[in-house]
């Protein structure tokens, strides 16, 4: 989910493009087909990109299941079917969970959709707010995006808060199964590398792999720019979190709570909402609305959340022993906490920075409500490359970008995974 939600859609939408034996077969049916394929690889594109997401929420409900359950299921006769049946009733907790945070996050999103002209109700909003419509009769209008948004920033922050506070270990699970790890390379392959390759198959030429540098490097290194300071930003979110929640007092971890739900509801509502929302909070502030400043508070706005949760993820590791055990040694001074608990996990730092910085890059929803104007803009570039078909320009953007990006990703999401050992699992 580093990556940006278009590469999906954009990569499988290639083989339905001009002189292709499927954008053949396409164009001599009617216009209507037309139109519901692109609707269709629009809907598998976001399903291909939001997987991740469920896979990852789910993923603490299945370490709940401890080998004896599992055991007793395979003893049951009943068959592979009924066993599953079984399985996805003990987890149907986290499987709505799943399907309601990536509902959540679908609903808010505009890219793809909005480049195959799927009428979703974000879309709408954001149509009114490029023609011009009263601002006010716009954002009463959004009130219900924005109410599903607080609603499932209230539930998660609950949730995670619950958690928090009951410290529990979690059973261990059975073995995977080299099945298991088989499809889950299978369907990272079709949902990353299969749309890069095929970006980098529908190439009419390689020289424009070098020509997209000469005329969109400055946006590169501009995005790339406040990727980096938006990672760090990000990341001092993760470690005031990961002090409050570690404090032990009640009224640090209200605090971490209450910054908990602001930024999941910031994360969840629609971008182009957040976009307008900070053009209109900081446009008659002129070191701020005429430089990079207001993309920089937007994205952390925006992607706040990651850090925050991080925190809660990381403080959840030490359990009640393991801090009152500091406090006695070291009290509550910072120096003893940063030298017992950050020092140790600096790579989970520094990989939530690099996770930050890649949302950041590959940001374009609310980064075209609030980008400069005569300022170079990648994001806005790309929307184009979207929106005109421009299949040259886009293939070679990226071929570099997601090249970049995948490596990006992987570092970050290596690095995030070296906090895994002690303890993450209870979040789940």
């Amino acid at each position: 989910m580093l990556l940006p939600s278009y590469l999906p859609y954009a990569g499988w939408g290639l083989l339905r493009g001009p002189n292709t034996y499927l954008g053949d077969r396409l164009a001599v049916l009617s216009p209507e087909i037309v139109v519901w394929v692109g609707h269709a690889v629009a809907a598998a594109g976001m399903v291909m990109w939001c997987w991740p997401l469920a896979a990852v929420v789910l993923s603490g409900s299945v370490r709940g299941l401890n080998q004896a359950t599992l055991d007793a299921l395979r003893l049951e006769s009943g068959g592979a079917v009924g066993r599953w049946w079984e399985v996805a009733k003990l987890l149907r907790g986290g499987l709505l969970s799943a399907a309601g945070c990536v509902a959540l996050v679908v609903a808010g999103s505009a890219i793809p959709l909005h480049v195959s002209q799927v009428p979703t109700y974000a879309i709408e909003l954001w149509k009114a707010m490029q023609l011009g419509h009263d601002a006010r009769a716009v954002w009463v209008a959004s009130a219900p995006l924005l109410g599903v948004a607080a609603v499932g920033a209230w539930v998660i922050a609950r949730r995670v808060m619950r958690a928090g506070l009951v410290g529990a270990e979690v059973a261990e699970g059975g073995g995977s199964g080299a099945w298991a790890g088989v499809g889950t390379v299978l369907v990272w392959a079709v949902s990353v590398v299969v749309p890069l390759g095929l970006f980098a198959w529908s190439l009419g030429s390689w020289v424009s792999v070098s020509r997209f540098w000469r005329q969109s490097g400055a946006g590169v290194v501009a995005s790339a720019e406040v990727g980096v300071v938006v990672g760090a930003a990000v990341a001092a979110l993760m470690v005031g979190t990961w002090v409050c929640v570690s404090d032990g007092r009640a009224w640090a971890r209200r605090a971490a709570g209450l910054a908990l739900g602001a930024m999941l509801f910031c994360g969840l509502a629609p971008g182009v909402l957040m976009g307008a929302a900070s053009a209109a909070a900081w446009g008659g502030v002129g070191w701020v609305r005429g430089n990079a400043a207001i993309v920089v508070f937007t994205h952390v706005a925006r992607f706040g959340f990651v850090g925050v949760l991080a925190g809660w993820w990381v403080a959840r590791q030490e359990t009640r022993e393991e801090r009152w055990m500091r406090e006695m040694d070291a009290g509550r001074a910072a120096g003893g906490w940063w030298a017992t608990r950050v020092i140790p996990d600096w790579a989970v730092v520094v990989g939530v920075a690099v996770c930050a910085g890649a949302l950041s890059f590959h940001e374009i929803e609310s980064t075209v409500m609030v980008a400069p104007p005569g300022r170079q803009n990648l994001a806005q570039q790309m929307l184009d490359m979207l929106h005109y078909a421009r299949d040259e320009q886009l293939s070679a953007a990226a071929v570099n970008l997601l090249g970049i990006g995948v490596l990006v990703g992987l570092a970050g999401a290596g690095l995030v995974g070296r906090g895994r050992g002690r303890g993450a699992g209870r979040m789940g």
